[in-house]
C-alpha cells in the first residue's frame, strides 16, 4: 500500500478547503475553511497596515504611480512565493528612499523586502496567490462609497 502524504487543495466559489491525508486509503485527518472574500482581504490589509507596500494600499491617493508607458501605471505589481515552507506576497515596484517608485523583477524585489519585512506571509500558497491577485478590489470597493 502506497503511504505517501498527501495534501489536497480545492477553492471553489471564494471558499478555500485545505484537505490533509496520510495515504491513498485514508479518510482527510484535518479540515479548515477559509473564506476567501473582501472580509478576509480587509482583515489581511488592517493587520498589515504598518508595512510600507501596505500603507500605499490603503492611502493609494497618496502616492504617485509609477508610470509604466503606453498610459499605463503601477503602484504595487503583486508577486507572491515560497521560502522555508512558508508563502509570502510582496510587491515589485518599491518605493525608494527618495519617494519614487521603481519596478524590479520578482527575485530583485524579494532579495529586497524579505529582509525589511516589507511582505506579507500566508499559510498556503493559494492564499498568497489570491491575495496578490485580489488585493485591487480594496480600490474598487472603496470608489463607490
Amino acid at each position: 500500500m502506497l503511504q505517501k502524504a498527501c495534501k489536497i487543495i480545492i477553492v471553489t466559489w471564494s471558499v478555500l478547503l485545505l484537505f490533509g491525508c496520510g495515504g491513498i486509503a485514508k479518510k482527510p485527518e484535518q479540515k479548515e475553511i477559509l473564506k476567501l472574500d473582501d472580509k478576509y482581504l480587509d482583515q489581511i490589509l488592517q493587520d498589515n497596515r504598518d508595512k510600507l507596500f501596505v500603507k500605499r494600499i490603503l492611502r493609494t491617493d497618496n502616492y504617485k504611480p509609477l508610470d509604466l508607458g503606453n498610459g499605463q501605471t503601477a503602484s504595487h505589481l503583486m508577486a507572491y512565493g515560497e521560502a522555508d515552507g512558508k508563502f509570502f506576497v510582496f510587491p515589485t515596484v518599491l518605493m525608494m528612499g527618495d519617494g519614487k517608485l521603481k519596478q524590479f523583477s520578482s527575485d530583485q524585489a524579494w532579495k529586497r523586502v524579505h529582509t525589511t519585512g516589507n511582505v506579507i506571509q500566508f499559510d498556503s500558497e493559494v492564499e498568497a496567490a489570491w491575495f496578490s491577485k485580489n488585493y485591487k478590489r480594496y480600490w474598487a470597493r472603496q470608489s463607490n462609497y
